[in-house]
């Protein structure tokens, strides 16, 4: 196996490598380190240094995709119309065009799209959102034919509640940020930020947090074992700079960082912390990634422009700076609402989505193919969204050629099995 075969492969599993155990938490005296700026990414905060510039990243928000688009004003509307036309121009088996709904939003410019996924079905719709507040966002998700109200209605939902933001600013309210834009709600939907930085004095560095509200898995460490496995008498290229577990800002986790040569045969770092988090919105899966020795715009990988003790310093710094973003007297980002009023019997076979919140409170079955889903019989109180399923499917892109999947969420059917003072 050649040496850009062997950083390929570490690269891939950067999340599962890690030696020398390490405990550090975050307290009330930690200071932003002097000329960094604070960036707001889903609902937490970071803060790096004056150099970093964002690179890209994605959001999605109650189960949609949200892109950000760079179209100027005039661009964007005919990308709009452009999506119109072409859907109306194709035909269906069973419908004079692709198209199934148009929804239109009030006092907004854009419109959204339900179309047909398969020119011979009618079960699977897709939709295409697009708004424009001073920049275009894009919303795209899939729906079920029988749900396509509640569908349209969630979507308007998210066309009036994301607002533009700048880059730099920081907002007050419980709410969820995107690139350029913020959401303000109550924390209960199912939702993931990404985000990735260069440093423009230094461009093979680069930085990338992640948030993903799931259910807990196999923490970083305990990952490592097969990664190990993988690499085989490779690991003697690999040189554990420090492992452990390491709690910031009150969230517990775990760090591995590790020295390895890059595609050029040079030392690169390869630094990561993560905690698998609560499946909450204030507590989900985080993940801060540092990676130097990284690739030029000629594809040519040197030295790292950083020493281990840089490295490490820089790293440090920057897993300190992760805080849950503060919102105000009365007002927090975890936006854990109250118990919802029991609401009146519903009667027993009540059939609901993952879509919607739970409308009883009592016992709620799944089917046993449903995916993902270990506890298939639970209690859910009334006002609680619906748990969703979880598909395994390969990452994209090299990862996922080597095999490493992640979890995607599915809609799922949950029946009521029995009221709540009649549970076993």
């Amino acid at each position: 196996m050649s040496v850009k075969q062997i950083q390929h492969l570490i690269a891939a599993l950067t999340l599962v490598l890690s030696a020398t155990a390490w405990s550090q938490s975050m307290t009330d005296t930690y200071t932003k380190p002097a000329g960094w700026k604070t960036w707001c990414i889903g609902r937490f905060l970071i803060d790096l240094p004056p150099t970093a510039k964002y690179a890209g990243g994605s959001s999605k928000y109650d189960y949609r995709s949200i892109e950000t688009s760079k179209d100027p004003y005039a661009v964007f509307k005919q990308r709009i119309d452009s999506v119109e036309q072409q859907l109306r121009a194709q035909k269906h088996k069973s419908e004079p065009s692709m198209i199934k709904n148009v929804v239109n939003f009030d006092n907004e410019e854009g419109r959204g799209f339900f179309y047909f996924a398969n020119k011979g079905y009618t079960d699977d719709l897709k939709s295409e959102g697009y708004i424009w507040k001073r920049v275009g966002f894009v919303f795209k998700s899939i729906a079920s034919y029988d749900r396509l109200s509640i569908a349209s209605d969630r979507m308007r939902t998210l066309a009036q509640t994301l607002t533009y933001r700048r880059s730099e600013e920081i907002p007050q309210g419980p709410g969820f940020c995107i690139d350029k834009g913020f959401i303000s709600d109550d924390g209960e939907k199912y939702e993931s930020a990404d985000a990735g930085f260069v440093l423009s004095d230094k461009p093979d560095v680069s930085i990338n947090l992640s948030t993903l509200t799931k259910k807990p898995g196999p923490s970083l460490l305990e990952r490592q074992g097969g990664a190990m496995n993988m690499l085989g008498t490779l690991i003697s290229k690999v040189h554990k700079l420090r492992e452990g577990d390491r709690t910031t800002a009150g969230l517990a986790g775990q760090e591995s960082l590790i020295r390895a040569p890059n595609a050029g045969g040079h030392p690169a770092h390869l630094f990561v912390w993560e905690t698998q988090g609560q499946s909450r919105s204030a507590y989900p899966y985080i993940e801060l990634e540092l990676q130097t020795g990284r690739a030029d715009k000629n594809g040519d990988e040197g030295p790292a422009s950083l020493t281990d003790k840089q490295a490490i310093e820089l790293f440090d710094a920057i897993v300190n700076s992760i805080r849950l973003r503060p919102t105000g007297p009365a007002k927090t980002s975890d936006a854990s609402s109250p118990d919802a009023p029991a609401s009146p019997h519903l009667p027993l076979g009540t059939r609901i989505t993952s879509a919607a919140n739970c409308p009883q409170s009592g016992m709620w079955e799944c089917g046993p193919d449903a995916p993902g889903v270990t506890q298939k019989r639970r209690f859910i109180e009334a006002g609680q969204p619906m748990p969703y399923g979880y598909a395994r499917t390969s990452k994209p892109g090299l990862p996922g050629l080597l095999g490493t999947k992640e979890d995607t969420p599915v809609e799922i059917i949950w029946t009521l099995a029995a009221y709540a003072q009649y549970m076993p």
